[in-house]
């Protein structure tokens, strides 16, 4: 099943993933308090396996209307000998976390996004970015769709959601030699737009 991830460029290197309920509920306005996974990908200098970086948070509210909150923090300098501070996940929120943290990894397969928008996780190990129009219908279908129309879909074209991604990943690396070969030809850039071009095309 595909998911998408709402991304916000925070910088050349960065950008932070809306944060991820684990374990919503059937009736989310109903609840008052909630775990959340909040996820920031990282071009790390140091590794070239280690982009995402993960905390865990307990949020509340008092009603529905309200925003989300998170409790407030407590400075772990503070802990004594004998004491420690515990944030539990049930099996079902564990196990998420561990599906959340994968699709994450591979967020970041195609290095850090440079705009804000959707990404989807088409298939396991592959994200495209996706915007406009395309990025609400996809939005759309994902909120409304059953596990019975991924499965009709995917009997009808095995690899549907692989052949979209790469088809668009095409079109923008194409897109991107384009206009490499015209401002070449032009020779019409400096080396500041140069270096915009490959940290936007890398």
């Amino acid at each position: 099943m595909a998911h998408s991830y709402n991304v916000r460029s925070t910088s050349n290197k960065t950008a932070q993933v809306e944060d991820i309920w684990l374990e919503p509920p059937q009736d989310p306005d109903a609840a008052r308090t909630r775990r959340i996974l909040r996820a920031e990908l990282v071009d790390n200098a140091h590794s070239e396996v280690a982009w995402v970086k993960a905390t865990l948070h307990h949020q509340k509210r008092h009603t529905s209307k309200e925003p989300w909150e998170d409790v407030e923090a407590f400075n772990l300098v503070r802990l004594k000998s004998g004491q420690e501070v515990r944030l539990g996940l049930n099996a079902a929120q564990t196990h998420q976390l561990y599906q959340e943290l994968h699709r994450l990894y591979a967020l970041t397969s195609e290095g850090i996004p440079k705009d804000d928008g959707s990404l989807v996780v088409a298939k396991e190990g592959e994200a495209v970015l996706v915007k406009g129009r395309a990025r609400d219908v996809i939005s759309e279908i994902l909120s409304v769709a059953s596990d019975d129309l991924w499965d009709a879909l995917s009997a009808i074209h095995p690899n549907l959601f692989r052949a979209v991604a790469l088809t668009k990943l095409r079109e923008l690396r194409a897109q991107a030699v384009r206009s490499f070969e015209q401002h070449l030809e032009a020779d019409d850039w400096i080396e500041a737009d140069w270096q915009d071009f490959f940290e936007s095309n890398n």
